[in-house]
């Protein structure tokens, strides 16, 4: 059981092709409202309607442009790969050389769900945005007595997030992860695999080993019926 990912340090958002194109369309109608309000003012040109055609124009080309470009283009983000991260059966290794051992482990914290190419819902007509996401804004943070690592790292597709969120199952599951709260790591598991048999397990063991009262327990087992509820109450809350 293995995962790897590279490690990132993150910037400032910079400027999206969608977004340059809206703000050159937003640029070219002011441009052209601007030119009819000093026109009415002071005249200048006769034919004006027809020289404020041509921002106008302009305008709706670049809005439009960027309303379909947006299916396409993705956020930028001033970022350098700086090392790589490794959870497998012993501890978290970082730069291939830090390892934290699971008995160690003093704190974790982990904010993920974004991969490479991941698709977000397109904005409508007022404000176009990129729809696909960099997958570098993922974060963990673990810590020891000794030390401690918060670190971005990327996710480069969707697999490499389903295989992330497995390995994390499997880690909380064999209980790798004893040392921090039991509340924290119950958050920590991924909401596909809260009804799986192995969730239910784990559940049924933190009860009988007081580590999660019964009624916060069941709970969290998801259970089906009241009349299920009783029988899981009774069998392992005695």
């Amino acid at each position: 059981m293995k995962f790897t990912a590279y490690t990132y340090r993150i910037g400032k958002s910079k400027i999206s092709t969608t977004r340059f194109l809206l703000y050159l369309a937003i640029t070219f109608v002011a441009l052209g409202f601007i030119l009819k309000l000093l026109n009415d003012k002071m005249p200048l040109f006769e034919n004006i309607e027809v020289i404020t055609y041509y921002p106008f124009i302009l305008g709706f080309i670049f809005y439009c442009t960027s309303f379909v470009y947006q299916y396409f283009d993705y956020e930028r983000l001033e970022h350098e790969k700086i090392g790589h991260l490794e959870l497998n059966d012993e501890g978290i290794i970082v730069n291939h050389e830090d390892t934290i051992k699971y008995e160690q482990l003093a704190d974790i914290d982990i904010q993920a769900g974004t991969y490479h190419g991941q698709k977000t819902p397109a904005m409508f007509p007022q404000s176009p945005s990129p729809t696909h996401r960099t997958g570098l804004e993922n974060k963990i943070r673990i810590s020891s007595n000794t030390i401690r690592y918060d670190l971005n790292f990327g996710l480069e597709n969707e697999y490499h997030l389903d295989s992330f969120y497995l390995t994390l199952f499997k880690l909380i599951v064999i209980d790798k992860f004893k040392n921090i709260s039991t509340k924290k790591i119950m958050n920590l598991i991924p909401s596909q695999f809260k009804n799986s048999p192995e969730y239910k397990a784990f559940v049924v063991k933190l009860i009988q080993e007081k580590r999660l009262n019964c009624t916060d327990g069941l709970l969290l087992h998801v259970y089906k019926t009241d009349k299920e509820a009783q029988e899981l109450r009774k069998k392992y809350c005695g």
